[in-house]
C-alpha cells in the first residue's frame, strides 16, 4: 500500500480536512452535511482498516496503536451513550449488538449491563433476546417473526408433515387458557 503513495502525500494535512468536514456537518442538515458525515466516517474507517491490515501482517506497533485507538474510541462512545441515551436508544432497540469493552473488572461488566438496559438493546430486533419461553411463529412473506409466549403449556409434536400446503411454518390454534400446537412444517434441526 505504501508503494502506491504519491510524492508529497506525507505533507498532506488530513487534519485540516477533518476539521472542515466536522464544521460542515455541524451546520444545517443538507447534502453537504451528509457528504461531510460520510467523509468523516470513511476517513476514520480507512485509518482503522489500515492499522488492522498492518497488525495482521505482524506489525506490533500497529497492533498497539489499533488497541489504543479502539479502546479510547469505545470508552468515549460508552460515556456518550450513558450521557445521552435518548440519542442512541432508538438505534439500539433494533440491534442485537453494541460496541463495548470486554473486561475482567466487575465495574465495567456492570456498566455494560446497565447500558444494555438503558438503551433497550435488541428489544425491537424481532429476536427472543429475553430468553422467555414460547413459540416462534414464522409467516411466509413476513420478515419479522412473532413470539407467542407459552404460559406453562407443553407442546407435543406428533407429526413432521404438513397436511395443509398453504399453511405457515408453525400454526397455533389458541384456545382459552391453553395453546395447542397443531402441526410443524419444518424439521426443528433446520432452525438451529
Amino acid at each position: 500500500m505504501a508503494a502506491a503513495a504519491k510524492p508529497g502525500l506525507r505533507d498532506f494535512d488530513v487534519f485540516a480536512l477533518i476539521s472542515k468536514w466536522s464544521l460542515e456537518a455541524e451546520g444545517e442538515k443538507n447534502f453537504q452535511s451528509d457528504y461531510s458525515f460520510g467523509s468523516l466516517r470513511t476517513t476514520a474507517s480507512r485509518a482503522v482498516h489500515e492499522l488492522g491490515r498492518l497488525a495482521h501482517s505482524g506489525h506490533e506497533d500497529a497492533a498497539k496503536a489499533l488497541l489504543a485507538l479502539l479502546s479510547a474510541s469505545v470508552s468515549g462512545f460508552d460515556k456518550l451513550c450513558h450521557a445521552t441515551p435518548e440519542l442512541f436508544e432508538p438505534i439500539a432497540r433494533k440491534r442485537t449488538f453494541w460496541p463495548g469493552l470486554i473486561s475482567l473488572i466487575s465495574h465495567t461488566q456492570n456498566q455494560n449491563k446497565k447500558l444494555i438496559k438503558l438503551l433497550n438493546l435488541g428489544i425491537d430486533s424481532g429476536l427472543n433476546v429475553s430468553g422467555k419461553q414460547g413459540v416462534v411463529y414464522l409467516k411466509s412473506g413476513v420478515v419479522q417473526p412473532l413470539l407467542i409466549r407459552a404460559a406453562s403449556a407443553t407442546f407435543t409434536v406428533n407429526r413432521a408433515d404438513d397436511p395443509a400446503p398453504a399453511s405457515p411454518m408453525m400454526f397455533l390454534n389458541l384456545i382459552p387458557d391453553e395453546a395447542v400446537l397443531l402441526r410443524v412444517v419444518t424439521n426443528i434441526t433446520e432452525l438451529v
